[in-house]
């Protein structure tokens, strides 16, 4: 949820708004040089007509092949069927890597899907149902502020979305507990801008450059707070809300029974904050392959849920 702090915006006017603004195009591929230039700025501005026109695109850069997947049975194959072969590139997962190196988006293989099927009770929608009339109240006092300006006043369109963003999230993580709102705050510009050390590929020994990345800045001192809120949460005088946090400390794997680590707990709260992109997975069959999704239960392959449809 990155949003540029000395943006601004300016309230309605009644005249017609210009169109949006966008990258220009380039309608070559860019070279390795360009696109180090290129992506940290605008991730957008790096892709050429050929990306836009095609659903499967091969480019080599001096780091190795890249390819671009645009095509949905393909997108569906690589993140569903057979998810397992394909693993995140390096600089992703170094990314997040955090404290110990055990949120969903550094992990693979079996501890991924430990990981996955412990957290994804916690992050069902119906589990976040008791938070939306005060993420709705939230919601429109803040509209209500931003229709109070004056017509053609500017304002921080990014300070305010900050504060939007950061007092809902709060809301869902830890309830009325507001000690986590200055993490989330802080999380919200991660990983910042990226450089050239971001992108190239670095020996497994060389990794321990990353803490002392800009990015990482900062982080460290909230890694108490967090353990204190999930030791509170697992204590048996806890009286709280069951809060999204309260659910990850007390959630448990439902094949082997096994909890979330204090490490583990961590790692996945920075991850969640930061990325804001985990969800639970949920795969559509028609009712004609019920079997193909009842072997696919059976066997594990399924991430949280399978659900029948009927095809019209």
């Amino acid at each position: 949820m990155l949003v540029e702090s000395d943006a601004t915006a300016v309230t309605q006017v009644p005249q017609t708004q210009p169109a949006l603004a966008l990258p220009p195009r380039p309608r070559r591929p860019l070279s390795s040089w360009q696109l180090f230039r290129t992506f940290p700025d605008n991730a957008v501005a790096a892709c050429d007509e050929e990306l836009f026109e095609e659903l499967l695109v091969e480019r080599r850069f001096f780091w190795g092949r890249l390819f671009v997947v645009s095509d949905p049975d393909a997108i569906h194959r690589i993140l569903v069927e057979n998810v397992d072969n394909y693993i995140r590139i390096p600089p992703v997962r170094r990314a997040f890597t955090f404290t110990s190196g055990s949120g969903m988006n550094h992990l693979e293989g079996e501890e991924w899907w430990r990981h996955r099927r412990t957290i994804n009770p916690a992050l069902d929608y119906r589990a976040l149902l008791p938070d939306l009339p005060e993420l709705i109240r939230l919601s429109e006092g803040m509209a209500a502020h931003l229709a109070a300006l004056p017509p053609g006043q500017e304002f921080p369109i990014g300070r305010t979305l900050t504060h939007l963003l950061t007092r809902t999230t709060g809301r869902v993580f830890a309830g009325e507990d507001r000690r986590i709102d200055k993490l989330l705050l802080r999380l919200g510009r991660f990983p910042e801008n990226y450089g050239m050390l971001d992108v190239l590929p670095l020996p497994p020994s060389l990794h321990f450059i990353d803490r002392y990345r800009r990015a990482r800045a900062g982080l460290g001192e909230y890694y108490a707070l967090l353990d204190e809120l999930f030791a509170e949460r697992r204590s048996a005088t806890y009286a709280g809300g069951k809060d999204l946090l309260w659910r990850m400390a007390t959630a448990r794997d439902r094949e082997t029974g096994r909890e979330l680590g204090a490490a583990e707990l961590r790692d996945e709260v920075l991850t969640l904050a930061a990325a804001g992109k985990v969800k639970p997975k949920i795969e559509l069959y028609p009712l004609a392959r019920a079997n193909e999704a009842r072997e696919r239960l059976q066997a594990g392959k399924v991430r949280y849920r399978a659900v029948l449809h009927h095809e019209r």
